[in-house]
């Protein structure tokens, strides 16, 4: 069982490696997508599976993973379960298999009967007065918890070393459903703030006023099988799984909610996975596993870049996090410490080392390294006698090293690279949704890509201008073509803006003109 950290120590080399080894250009990464998912089950060594018809073949060793959501229109993406040609409650479960559903939509095929489960599909979110319990305080992500004393238990700490290790409290959602209540499946986690739902009909009174909305179902039955549902699949997606800011338990809850799922009927692990995602299957080279087996043993670790030194050479960057990686496993240590027994004879570690720079290094390397770094080293000290000469130097400033370490990423680079991409453009759904329902309510509900109808602006020509540029701004949010990355920055003041272009149109200083 992994630890958390080096989860994401997996997943962050698989995302950045990989496609180095197949010489393809590095495609781009959204906070929407599951890239960081794939790479997490790449990890685990289990080969992908792109035709149904092979699940039936092997089920006691394969786990069908199936996330539903729904598209920009707000559309349900087709329940690629219920398309399946075989019974996958009776022909795959009951076989052995493993199988994992996450979606906040409704159901409304027959299959999940089989196993007596039923997802609402109407929204969840947490009420104002209790956004204590919500991620990054924001209604739309409201944490879940464990049910006390229920298995399999999904929010044990990673690290177990300590008797006191706290479980796992800080697991985001991301504008959930809940499941009903089930005869079948036993109820796992429900939701830790009090929500309310807010589509299709409001109830009442907020749930967990009497009761909780349950958010996590399971069962194993006799013969090995396995379910696991959840009431929303955005729980893995990347803006959630190694969120850019507002660290959560995400990766933790995937990685335990893997350890169960991967348990076989013959107390084995399961070697097979199809993962089914909003109406495709991913196939084997979406998986990036060219570098699934990267060790953790630092001696396996020198002999695989041994065996392959370019991997270094064409990506510099990993060195930091390899020998951070090294550390940890003692290889620093083991090489300061020795061989107390023989001082002359080298340990293990250390001949593989010297076998990696005797490969990796040439004579023509070394020298073109020390020019290079003597020529930064000149420019360096050019530059600096330059400032000296033209400003004067604040006295008193903390040491270099010092303000460093108060500015340097307390993940490894590797990660911060990964959560950078993930980063960019994550707020566009959210952003999005607000927008549509601000045209919505003033009756403005175009197809996607369609330019804004004509309009006129009543204010000021300095005015006219600022107005004028939020206006496109939010029309092309809200129905661009193309999706508009929304950085974290213009969220801070999104719903400000809606709400004063709204204002504006019911005042008629903004008029749109029929057509």
């Amino acid at each position: 069982m992994i630890s958390s950290a080096r989860a994401a120590l997996a997943v962050a080399l698989l995302l950045v490696v990989a496609p180095v080894g197949w010489a393809q250009p590095q495609r781009q990464i959204t906070g929407e997508g599951t890239e960081g998912f794939r790479a997490l089950l790449a990890s685990r060594k289990l080969q992908p599976l792109d035709n149904p018809d092979k699940l039936t073949v092997d089920p006691a060793h394969t786990l069908l993973v199936c996330f539903r959501g729904a598209d920009h229109r707000i559309r349900s993406y087709p329940d690629q379960v219920a398309g399946l040609n075989f019974n996958v409650k009776t022909e795959f479960v009951d076989r052995g298999g493993a199988l994992f559903f996450a979606s906040d939509q409704s159901m409304k095929s027959s299959w999940n009967r089989s196993f007596g489960f039923q997802i609402h599909g109407g929204l969840l979110v947490g009420i104002k007065s209790d956004l204590g319990s919500c991620y990054r305080s924001e209604p739309e992500y409201p944490f879940v918890k464990q049910i006390t004393g229920r298995l399999p238990n999904l929010f044990k700490p990673r690290d177990q070393s300590t008797p006191d290790s706290e479980p796992l409290t800080k697991v985001a959602t991301n504008r959930p459903s809940y499941l009903l209540r089930s005869d079948e499946l036993e109820s796992l986690a429900v939701y830790a703030a009090i929500c309310q739902e807010i589509a299709p009909q409001a109830p009442s009174e907020p749930f967990g006023a009497r009761f909780s909305a349950v958010f996590a179902q399971a069962q194993r039955y006799d013969g090995g099988g396995r379910i696991l549902v959840l009431a929303d699949h955005s729980v893995f997606i990347n803006s959630m799984l190694l969120p850019l800011r507002f660290p959560n338990d995400n990766l933790a809850f995937a990685t335990n909610c893997l350890d169960w799922l991967l348990l076989g009927p013959d107390t084995g692990t399961r070697q097979y996975v199809m993962f089914m995602e909003d109406g495709r299957i991913w196939g084997k080279d979406d998986y990036n596993l060219m570098l699934q087996t990267m060790p953790a043993n630092p001696e396996e670790l020198l002999k695989l870049l041994a065996d392959n030194p370019e991997l270094l050479w064409q990506n510099r960057e990993l060195a930091e996090e390899l020998v951070a990686k090294a550390e940890r496993g003692g290889l620093l240590a083991e090489l300061e410490r020795g061989n107390e027994n023989d001082p002359d004879r080298k340990p293990p570690i250390m001949s593989a080392l010297q076998d990696l720079l005797e490969r990796a290094l040439s004579r023509f390397v070394i020298v073109r390294f020390v020019l290079i770094l003597g020529t930064l080293a000149l420019l360096g000290y050019v530059i600096v006698a330059f400032i000296r000469a033209k400003f004067s130097r604040a006295r008193r400033v903390p040491r270099l090293s010092v303000a460093l370490d108060r500015v340097r990423p307390r993940a490894g680079l590797l990660e911060m690279r990964l959560r950078g991409g993930v980063g960019r453009g994550q707020y566009h759904e959210i952003a999005r949704d607000r927008a549509r329902e601000m045209f919505a309510s003033l009756d403005l509900t175009p197809a996607d890509g369609s330019p804004p109808p004509n309009y006129t602006i009543d204010a000021g020509w300095w005015w006219r201008g600022r107005i004028e540029r939020q206006l496109r701004e939010a029309w092309s949010v809200a129905f661009g073509a193309e999706p508009v990355p929304v950085s974290a920055r213009q969220w801070e003041h999104w719903q400000t803006h809606l709400d004063e272009l709204k204002t504006m149109m019911r005042r008629g200083a903004i008029r749109f003109e029929e057509t």
